[in-house]
């Protein structure tokens, strides 16, 4: 299946009807899959996030694995979701222990800025600041202070966001951030 057509049908199945209404349709679709098929780990990690948004985590934490486990293309690694679901369900070990992956998998090159960022707003609604501003960090680690017209604004925003909550001062990317924003405001 070419991914732009599995885009189109999960962004169909994702208007429709209830969290719990999802998973029904997600679970009935993956039986169209073989393993590795384009477009399974992609309904797989969909189905991560619908069994989340039901509080099923054990559910959510199985299809993510899944997901990873089958390897195939997603827009956003499995095990951003299979974090979010391993801190709800309070198992902070097995949380630390995929950071510590995730961060291996920054640092070779295997993730970048879309899920730095979406770990560190899941460590950030965690009330894990120290970690969130870390992830938030890594993205902006390449870029100086005076070009950050080069960053996707929500890592500036988040980092900005959780260095005013751990009560730290302004630094040059915060700095930085206010310029920004004051131009934008004034455009």
């Amino acid at each position: 299946m070419d991914m732009k057509d599995v885009d189109a049908e999960l962004a169909r199945i994702g208007t429709a009807g209830t969290p719990a209404k999802r998973v029904a349709v997600l679970r009935r679709r993956l039986d169209d899959f073989e393993h590795g098929e384009d477009g399974r780990a992609e309904f797989l990690t969909a189905l991560a996030g619908e069994l989340h948004l039901v509080g099923d985590f054990a559910g959510a934490r199985e299809a993510s694995l899944a997901a990873i486990e089958d390897g195939g293309p997603t827009e956003l690694d499995p095990r951003c979701g299979l974090l979010m679901s391993e801190l709800e369900a309070g198992e902070d070990d097995r949380a630390d222990a995929l950071l510590a992956e995730m961060l291996v998998r920054v640092r070779s090159g295997l993730i970048g800025g879309v899920e730095c960022e979406w770990i560190a707003s899941t460590l950030e609604e965690a009330g894990r600041l120290r970690q969130a501003l870390r992830w938030f960090t890594l993205p902006l680690l390449d870029v100086h202070p005076d070009d950050v017209e080069d960053v996707d604004m929500r890592a500036l925003n988040g980092r900005y966001r959780v260095r005013r909550a751990l009560g730290m001062p302004l630094d040059g990317y915060d700095l930085a951030r206010d310029e920004w924003v004051a131009l934008e405001g004034d455009a």
